[in-house]
């Protein structure tokens, strides 16, 4: 699974109603979707994307080459573990003694935990690993590493530059609606036509990039929407 896939599944998660239960894979009731920190991670590679007409919102069970094993042994199938978070990149497993969470960007961490609010949140880390959220602090990840069954792919294009209003509309054209179409190809894993022109296929890939990253849902690319976009490149 790409990277951004990934994050943007755990980000589907994060603004969905969930609640924390052991062995939790993605079964829900209603609009409420249990997870448990090991298995929000599993049900995502599992193929999870909140379809609530399946059983567990389209995760099936040890597929696409994700075996069932827990917190503890997941760190160690992950590459260039490290336990220096100066560097952490995108994507990461952290990991402390029996719990997970994915490291997201911006210091940022999404898990699912007991922790605070019973549910799937976003913690902080600061660069030593210290875990908090909002303000209150919950032990530390001790390490970090990359997954196995995750594409770190990295982005080889230019972010857009704003127009002077602030904002791309629909049936803006030009060089920088072209630059915005190939990063939301590469952030969505979709494949828009890069012709420079802000069509409706446009604005609904930014509507579905907004939604996803809890932006407000207007289809109109501006200063919030770039500011999540640099976040994705780092």
């Amino acid at each position: 699974m790409k990277v951004n896939l990934f994050l943007n599944r755990l980000y589907l998660a994060l603004n969905s109603k969930t609640k924390y239960k052991k062995g939790g894979w993605g079964s829900h009731k209603g609009d409420l979707w249990y997870f448990d920190c090991v298995c929000l991670i599993k049900s995502i590679l599992w193929g999870w994307d909140k379809d609530i007409n399946k059983s567990h919102g389209g995760a099936v069970y040890k597929s696409n080459g994700v075996p069932d094993i827990g917190d503890n042994k997941l760190i160690k199938v992950c590459k260039n573990v490290s336990n220096d978070f100066k560097n952490i990149k995108r994507g990461e497993l952290v990991w402390m003694e029996g719990h997970v969470g994915i490291y997201v960007g911006e210091r940022k961490v999404i898990e699912a935990t007991k922790a605070w609010e019973d549910k799937v949140v976003l913690s902080d880390i600061s660069n030593t690993g210290v875990r908090s959220y909002h303000g209150k602090k919950v032990k530390k990840w001790i390490s970090h590493g990359f997954l196995p069954y995750v594409e770190y792919n990295t982005y080889d294009g230019e972010l857009p530059k704003l127009p002077k209003r602030g904002y791309f509309k629909l049936n803006d054209k030009g060089i920088e609606v072209k630059k915005l179409q190939k990063f939301l190809n590469w952030a969505l894993d979709i494949k828009l036509d890069v012709d420079g022109i802000y069509g409706n296929n446009t604005k609904k890939a930014v509507k579905d990039f907004q939604k996803i990253n809890n932006i407000k849902v207007d289809g109109l690319f501006g200063t919030d929407s770039l500011k999540k976009a640099k976040e994705y490149i780092k």
